[in-house]
């Protein structure tokens, strides 16, 4: 009877384990698909009239380095973010780091708010990042101007 009492007792904590266990398995599972459909309600979010429709959004790792989305989805994005994130201290699961380089203010282009493109070959002032950006199919570089100060200019090629 005493054997038969450890028997059940054993097993009744084990099968606790194995709940513990699934269960939070199952939350990061869910946390994963959390990530996932804010990402994609971001890309949803970008839509726009006017440059004055844009914003841009900085929610950090692991929703990149800043996202484009139309200002009047901030709210409801920010507020399935702060979810996802109580959730992630909750499961106590690690955070990613990254440094992100600043982001370009946002401009409507076609229906979608993307960072305001710089002109090809022309030369900006040592500030220029922070701006504009260079077009697809190009990259920027940096040279002396006859001040003295650095310029930069967008060059059409691959680095």
């Amino acid at each position: 009877m005493r054997r038969e009492n450890v028997f059940k007792l054993i097993s009744f904590i084990l099968l606790l384990i194995l709940l513990g266990i699934i269960f939070l398995l199952g939350k990061r599972i869910w946390l994963a698909g959390m990530e996932k459909k804010i990402v994609q309600s971001m890309k949803i979010a970008n839509y726009c009239a006017t440059s004055n429709d844009c914003a841009l959004v900085m929610y950090g790792c692991p929703f990149g380095c800043g996202a484009y989305i139309n200002k009047k989805e901030t709210a409801q994005i920010s507020k399935r973010v702060s979810s996802y994130f109580r959730l992630q201290a909750q499961l106590r699961v690690p955070g990613c780091v990254y440094d992100c380089a600043s982001r370009v203010p946002p401009v409507c282009q076609q229906g979608k708010c993307v960072s305001k493109p710089c002109a090809l070959n022309k030369e900006y002032k040592a500030n220029f990042p922070d701006n504009c950006s260079c077009p697809p199919g190009s990259f920027y570089v940096s040279k002396p101007a006859s001040s003295g100060h650095a310029v930069f200019a967008c060059v059409e090629g691959k680095r």
